[in-house]
């Protein structure tokens, strides 16, 4: 969420910044054209990156918790329990949306589920 913020305003902020301290300068069409060339490249530099990461065909997540890898790895359990069942639900849900995981995923309950299936018989093979 951070991210598009910094998108909206700072980096337009700080474009017509750099913008009017460039104009200012008294520049050669040699040195000018030097200067925006090193503009360019520090741009790409810095933006190719940015969005290298939300390109799904290279592999490239923006993730930066462990839900995908949790999904990952719970694939196929029935019984899932988890502290923060509601945000895993939320996961499931956007994965299904991206195509990533098969629709129709087990939903994930919270510990009061799990106390209520630890009290009742039969108990869970796998948690």
């Amino acid at each position: 969420m951070a991210f598009s913020r910094y998108c909206v305003v700072l980096v337009q902020a700080l474009f017509t910044v750099l913008a009017v301290q460039f104009v200012a300068l008294n520049l050669n069409s040699l040195s000018r054209g030097c200067a925006v060339r090193v503009l360019g490249l520090l741009l790409a530099s810095w933006w190719g990156p940015g969005f290298y990461e939300l390109d799904s065909a290279l592999g490239g997540v923006r993730e930066q918790d462990q839900f995908r890898l949790i999904i990952q790895r719970t694939g196929g359990l029935v019984d899932l329990y988890g502290p923060r069942a509601r945000l895993l639900n939320l996961s499931d849900r956007m994965k299904i949306a991206m195509g990533r995981i098969p629709p129709d995923p087990v939903l994930w309950r919270d510990v009061d589920d799990l106390e209520k299936c630890l009290v009742a018989l039969p108990l869970p093979s796998e948690l």
